[in-house]
């Protein structure tokens, strides 16, 4: 019934808010294996964890729905495992009543698979609200079924929308949280709202088909995608032909997609301006689209701008109210820690992945690893980091039309420099404070590589920034890496980072291994 292809054998569950990077970056989606292949992986799959599914205990069935997840993400081109890997999470998951595993689950195999979305979310939702027991799971339960009933709101289907807020409210109930309670009920009165006013667009959309430059069709329309649907890949490009002075200019410098720290800044304090002069939904549309022009533009902040962007993430909602597209979104951010595997890509030194960490536990001679991710042509690599004990520096290797270069920092001395060919100790991009850093604290680093040169900022604070075509730049003493044109990480001494990510400026990286696939390289690149 969900599959878009061939019919699924299917023991189905929830719906999901947010999707791991493994699934962002999956490959195109295939289709659903026939029913003899699932039959023969699950044959396989039960044989294997035999003694977790005779058991009744919610927490083993929740531990094996995690296990038959992370199998599902490491399955590689195996196809017909992995699919039903997934279903088996999802069923066991749903069983347990544990919804982030049911949640993880469902939406790794609608990223990868063609099932149909919506069906899925709403027939295993239902499924999942007769098994959820706990208060937190309720709470879990109804956050996961608002994302879905978002999404439905944003597609049109508004009648599986009101079925599963009506199912939503029976678990909120159970909560007894009056804050969840009153935004459920709040969200089935925007329901009927955005269906009315579906109604009332019809004529504008009309409009639009035969005169697709009609500036007042273009502001109905485009506010209405925006602040309602949450559809701002649309939306933005219609306020941007529309009679509206103030909310044209917003739309072009929006689309326009600014690079420099102030000029984000700016674009966001006006969406926030824009969202306090409205409210209810359409406020929270406003200020999510606030949050993602902060976000990147918090790293080049200091003083108290960097103070008051990081309080207004703070109070923005994470998406549109919509549920819709966030799209001229900003600059796209990309978690780069799960790419990194210790098995393949480590040069040098002893690595282990923790809790949303990457620790190396070894010193001398440069400990590194690669990163499996080609950067664009203008980007912002950040890591947020802390060592032990102050010796020697922790540096980031950086990417720029094939040159490969370094930035150091930390250390005992406080020294921070990029690696610049001949320069010696007379390094015009030295930065150079003893005491500047501590052991046992987190320090956030954020090097911004542009066309004509690079800065580096550390908590906010421009430390260093340099001019160049990229041809003096180098990888400093024995920080080398063979491929150039990838990122990697590294660390003199041991060291703990809690945040490795890049935000892509002009033009996309690439990703060249991604979770789960076979090593191309055939093994790490010394």
């Amino acid at each position: 019934m969900f599959s878009t292809a061939r019919p699924a054998i299917f023991c189905l569950s929830v719906i999901g808010g947010l999707v791991s990077l493994a699934c962002q970056a999956a490959a195109e989606k295939v289709p659903v294996p026939p029913p003899a292949a699932q039959a023969e992986s699950l044959k396989l799959i039960r044989s294997i964890f035999k003694t977790e599914y005779a058991s009744t205990d919610a927490k083993t069935l929740a531990k094996l729905a995690g296990q038959l997840y992370k199998q599902a993400m490491q399955s590689g081109d195996d196809r017909d495992a992995q699919f039903t890997l997934l279903r088996e999470a999802i069923s066991v998951g749903v069983k347990a009543g544990d919804v982030d595993a049911a949640v993880s689950a469902s939406e790794a195999m609608i990223s990868s698979f063609r099932v149909t979305p919506a069906a899925v979310r709403t027939h295993t939702l239902t499924k999942l609200a007769e098994t959820v027991r706990t208060s937190a799971a309720r709470k879990s339960y109804v956050h996961a079924a608002m994302q879905a009933v978002n999404l439905l709101v944003a597609s049109g289907d508004y009648e599986r929308a009101k079925r599963l807020l009506t199912t939503a409210t029976v678990v909120s109930r159970k909560t007894r949280d009056p804050v969840l309670i009153k935004q459920v009920r709040q969200r089935s009165k925007s329901i009927a709202a955005a269906q009315a006013q579906d109604a009332k667009m019809a004529k504008f959309a009309a409009i639009l088909k035969t005169s697709p430059d009609d500036p007042t069709a273009n502001l109905k329309m485009g506010r209405y995608l925006c602040l309602i649907k949450g559809d701002w890949k649309r939306g933005l490009p219609m306020l941007a032909k529309s009679n509206d002075d103030t909310l044209k200019a917003l739309a072009q410098k929006a689309i326009a997609q600014p690079k420099d720290s102030k000029s984000q800044n700016q674009l966001a304090t006006s969406f926030w301006d824009w969202g306090t002069m409205l409210s209810g939904v359409e406020r929270d549309s406003a200020h999510a689209q606030a949050r993602v022009w902060y976000r990147a533009a918090v790293p080049g902040l200091s003083g108290l701008s960097k103070i008051k962007a990081e309080r207004r993430l703070a109070a923005a909602p994470r998406k549109p109210a919509g549920g819709g597209k966030v799209a001229a979104k900003g600059p796209r951010v990309i978690n780069l820690m799960p790419l990194i595997d210790t098995k393949k890509d480590v040069v040098r030194g002893e690595w282990t992945h923790g809790d949303k960490t990457l620790t190396c536990s070894s010193g001398g001679l440069c400990p590194r690893t690669y990163i499996p991710y080609q950067p664009p042509e203008e980007y912002d690599f950040k890591i947020v980091f802390s060592q032990p004990k102050l010796r020697n520096p922790v540096f980031q290797v950086l990417s720029k039309g094939g040159t490969s270069f370094t930035w150091d920092l930390g250390g005992h001395g406080g020294r921070c420099q990029f690696a610049v060919r001949g320069a010696g100790r007379d390094n015009p991009t030295k930065f150079e404070q003893r005491g500047a850093f501590q052991p046992n604290v987190k320090y956030t680093s954020v090097v911004k590589v542009r066309k004509e040169g690079v800065q580096a900022f550390i908590n906010g604070r421009l430390v260093s920034q340099y001019k160049t075509d990229f041809s003096d730049l180098e990888q400093g003493g024995f920080r080398g890496m063979k491929d150039t044109s990838v990122l990697g990480v590294g660390c003199d001494d041991p060291c703990t980072y809690y945040t490795i990510e890049v935000t892509e400026i002009t033009g996309k990286g690439k990703i060249t291994r991604k979770p789960g696939d076979k090593d191309k390289a055939g093994g790490p690149r010394r």
